[in-house]
This record gives structure tokens, C-alpha cells and sequence, in this order.
């Protein structure tokens, strides 16, 4: 698999596309171009989360996970942080498309995940 796309966890992804999926049916009992927007930008949001992530643990990855694409020398560490800044801002910008409130959630799940992995993952929360 390609390091770009392995760094997101797609599987992860995977699941919040599940999550918004349920929301939109349980909310509107259908699927539409708003979702798609939705489940597109929840992907790309958890996989910014993910690589900012790896960017963040790379010195405890060389040890516990090393055939990651940061440790095992297949994106650089500068390259992945200005990945996961153009990850999150594309999440950002296609919820923008959606509404209002679909851009707060966007905004502030990106706030949430950068302050947990820059900040809470090493306290006790």
C-alpha cells in the first residue's frame, strides 16, 4: 500500500464513514450530496489525526511500531506535518460546502485532535 494513503489507518477512516453514514440516516433517513461531503471529510480529518499522530510519536514508533512510513524512512517527518495540515484543511474546507454547523464540527474536531496528540495522549485524562 501506498505510505501516503497507509499513514491515514484507512480502517479507521472506514469507521468514520460508519459514524457519519448512521448520523445522516438516523438524522435524515437518507444519503445525499451533504453526506457525501460529510463522509469525505470525516476520512480525511481522522486520517489528518493519524498522521499528525505519527509525526508527533516518531521517536516511541522507531521503537513499538517501526515499519511505519515515518520511522521506516518512507515520508519524511517535515513531509508528514505538511501533510496533516493540508489533510485538515481540506477536511475544514469541504465541510465548509456543507453548512455552517458542519464547519464548526469540522473546525473543532481538527482543534481536538491536534490538542490530544500534541498535548493530552502523555497526561492522564
Amino acid at each position: 500500500m501506498n505510505s501516503y494513503l497507509s499513514i491515514l489507518r484507512p480502517a479507521n477512516g472506514v469507521m468514520s464513514i460508519i459514524a457519519v453514514l448512521i448520523g445522516s440516516f438516523l438524522i435524515i433517513k437518507t444519503a445525499n450530496i451533504n453526506t457525501l461531503l460529510a463522509l469525505i471529510s470525516a476520512f480525511v480529518i481522522a486520517g489528518a489525526g493519524n498522521v499528525i499522530n505519527d509525526y508527533i510519536d516518531i521517536d516511541a514508533d522507531k521503537i513499538n511500531r517501526p515499519k511505519r512510513p515515518i520511522p521506516a524512512g518512507k515520508i519524511k517527518p517535515k513531509t508528514a506535518l505538511v501533510y496533516s495540515i493540508i489533510l485538515f484543511l481540506s477536511g475544514i474546507a469541504i465541510s465548509y460546502f456543507i453548512n455552517w454547523l458542519a464547519l464548526v464540527i469540522a473546525s473543532f474536531s481538527t482543534f481536538l485532535l491536534v490538542i490530544y496528540s500534541t498535548h493530552l495522549k502523555r497526561k492522564l485524562f
